[in-house]
């Protein structure tokens, strides 16, 4: 969020199944966030992520989507959503892993005519592009760190990922 931001994204919209996390994507970068309901009360995914991203885009005033959705979960139902909610000739980018095999609206995609990208994290330019954007402030990356462990604590490391404690946990070689 904080890097389409500094490159003039205008509206950011973020998505996550933790309210906390929606409650620090609204304070650091997103224009506005949802929490998405684990339970989707009896319905196929499809069914929900067409639903929930219709209710978003009235209540966002996107009568056609959006430019670029990236999907940084994995979830199939987050990819759903990001599907549903790309506009025609938009952008869909796959930046999560998941499941190997996964359903996704491929005759929407086809008909909405939307790019589809991968990425696997890293790729030529990415330090550098990173480096740049820190040196030059556009871009804060202190609230994103929420705790910083030495590596001989990584055990109580894992177990706030593993409970979803935070945002981003650091190891340190060093006490």
């Amino acid at each position: 969020m904080a890097v389409a931001k500094s490159y003039g994204v205008s509206k950011i919209i973020a998505f996550d199944i933790e309210p906390a996390r929606v409650e620090f994507a609204k304070s650091y970068c997103a224009d506005d966030a949802y929490v998405v309901p684990k339970d989707y009360s009896g319905k196929d995914s499809f069914q929900f992520a067409n639903e929930f991203v219709k209710t978003v885009l009235e209540e966002q005033k996107l009568p056609y989507g959006v430019d670029v959705a990236i999907d940084a979960t994995g979830a199939e139902v987050c990819m759903q959503m990001a599907v549903f909610i790309t506009k025609p000739h938009g952008t869909y980018l796959q930046a999560g892993f998941g499941k190997h095999l996964t359903l996704m609206p491929m005759g929407l995609m086809a008909a909405k005519s939307i790019s589809i990208k991968g990425t696997v994290r890293y790729g030529p330019g990415t330090f550098e592009d990173a480096i740049d954007l820190l040196a030059r402030g556009k871009i804060d990356i202190a609230p994103l760190i929420t705790a910083t462990y030495p590596l001989t604590k990584i055990q109580d490391a894992l177990a706030a990922q593993i409970s979803r404690e935070g945002i981003k946990i650091v190891l340190i070689n060093q006490e």
